[in-house]
């Protein structure tokens, strides 16, 4: 699931206006307005012309990243023009970019390493050179799962593909996100840009499905004091609680990647199949007759595509596996008894034999 966190227009003014939440309304330097869709563009005639973003004051939102999605509508008015700019630069995490006349995206992963694709023959799926259109608005879109797959998309036409190796996009760092520019200057758009939006993974979206279903007042207090102890314990041994976090992070990431590598059917299926689990996480019949048809299908689901009972899900129900001290704390039985069912079905589903 991915969170918007930056969404500029340019109206006839110029003013870079951020009408996402975080509000990360822009600096622009050397970057007079132009006529453009919507109202109004920008322009970045100089070396050093930008729109400086910075890191979006305490929220952070570009840290972490994780996964990646850049979509920008811009203008280049001749071959000049198209030699090379930037379209936006994130300071060592990504760049969307003009080269040589086709446009270009790289990404670094958390581990340092490069991924990057141009709309020529050797990313394009066709086999062909895909130059940016020139004296017209063509949208760019450059996107990253987070897992396996880099992409860039010209007028919604798949331009340039790559499967990428294992790691997440790299968190922003300190320099923080430049429009129109490279982070430092010296590589301007040579034209206009009317919109630029960026999306990130959303690091809330497990939080706010697991407190979607319907949660009494007792039910709430029950959490409240189950959260207290979690933090107690990850106090207490910081380095154990680290490790346990650690491990179920690499066995959902390495889940991730074989399920994105999957073709795209298979993926539908196991979308589907997930979508009704959470259908009646929401609709509070996490415990019952439901969740456990639910639950059985999605695990049928992953069995038909050769993935094993040894799930990321399984090791969150049971982190007995991890040597830590002292244990995580475990549920009352009489605290919500609804879960421990569902994690029950779990733990029958991911038997061998279970259903």
């Amino acid at each position: 699931m991915l969170e918007l966190v930056c969404d500029q227009g340019y109206g006839a003014n110029g003013v870079p206006v951020d009408r996402s939440p975080y509000r990360n309304h822009g600096r622009a330097v050397d970057a007079p307005g132009v006529a453009g869709p919507g109202g109004g563009a920008l322009s970045f005639p100089m070396a050093g012309s930008a729109v400086a973003l910075g890191l979006g004051g305490p929220a952070r939102p570009f840290a972490p990243l994780v996964a990646l999605r850049v979509e920008a509508l811009v203008r280049l008015p001749d071959a000049a023009a198209a030699r090379y700019g930037v379209v936006v630069d994130g300071d060592s995490a990504f760049r969307l970019a003009v080269d040589d006349g086709a446009p270009t995206v790289a990404v670094l992963n958390a581990g340092g390493g490069l991924e990057q694709v141009r709309a020529d023959p050797a990313s394009a799926p066709d086999g062909r050179l895909h130059p940016l259109p020139l004296g017209r608005w063509v949208e760019l879109v450059a996107e990253h799962d987070g897992a396996a797959h880099l992409r860039l998309f010209m007028d919604g036409a798949l331009v340039a593909a790559k499967v990428t190796g294992p790691g997440h996009v790299a968190a922003v760092r300190g320099r923080g996100v430049t429009i129109g520019n490279a982070v430092g200057g010296g590589m301007p758009l040579g034209g206009a840009l009317a919109r630029l939006r960026l999306w990130r993974h959303d690091p809330a979206a497990m939080r706010r499905e697991f407190l979607a279903r319907p949660m009494t007042p007792e039910l709430a207090a029950c959490w409240e004091e189950i959260i207290r102890r979690v933090r107690a314990w990850m106090a207490a041994d910081p380095a154990g609680a680290a490790a346990l976090l650690d491990a179920v992070r690499a066995e959902t990431d390495a889940f991730l990647r074989a399920l994105r590598l999957r073709p795209e059917p298979a993926q539908d299926r196991l979308r589907h199949a997930l979508a009704e689990v959470l259908a009646a996480w929401f609709a509070g019949e996490i415990g019952g007759r439901r969740m456990e048809q639910a639950y059985g299908a999605w695990r049928a689901a992953l069995a038909e595509q050769g993935f094993s009972s040894a799930l990321p899900e399984v090791a969150l129900a049971d982190p007995a596996p991890w040597v830590v001290r002292p244990p995580p704390p475990t549920l009352d039985a009489g605290c919500d008894p609804q879960l421990l069912r569902f994690l029950r079905i779990m733990a029958r589903a991911a038997a061998p034999g279970g259903t």
